[in-house]
C-alpha cells in the first residue's frame, strides 16, 4: 500500500472510531465540521499513529511534530498531507 493510502486509511478509519462521517469532499474541517477540540485531536492524531504503527511493514508518524492549532483549522485533505510530511 502507498503511503497515501495508508494514511488515507487510517485517518478514515480513525474518524470512524470517533462516530464521525467519512468525509464527502475532504473539505471538512477538523475543528467546525467534525468539532474536534485540541485534547480530541491530540487524541485522533495519537490514534493515526498507531493504525500506521500496525501497517505491513510499519509506519512511523511522528504525531507531536504536528502544531495542533493547524490540525484544528484545516481540512482533511491537508490534514492527510501534513501526517505523510511526519511518517517514514
Amino acid at each position: 500500500m502507498s503511503l497515501s493510502a495508508a494514511i488515507n486509511a487510517a485517518v478514515w478509519a480513525q474518524l470512524s472510531t470517533d462516530g464521525k462521517p467519512r468525509p464527502d469532499t475532504g473539505e471538512e474541517v477538523m475543528g467546525t465540521d467534525y468539532k474536534y477540540d485540541p485534547v480530541g485531536m491530540r487524541n485522533f492524531l495519537h490514534g493515526v499513529c498507531l493504525r500506521l504503527a500496525a501497517q505491513t511493514p510499519p509506519l512511523t508518524f511522528q504525531w507531536h511534530a504536528l502544531d495542533v492549532d493547524t490540525c484544528l483549522s484545516d481540512s482533511v485533505i491537508a490534514l492527510c498531507g501534513y501526517i505523510a510530511t511526519a511518517t517514514a
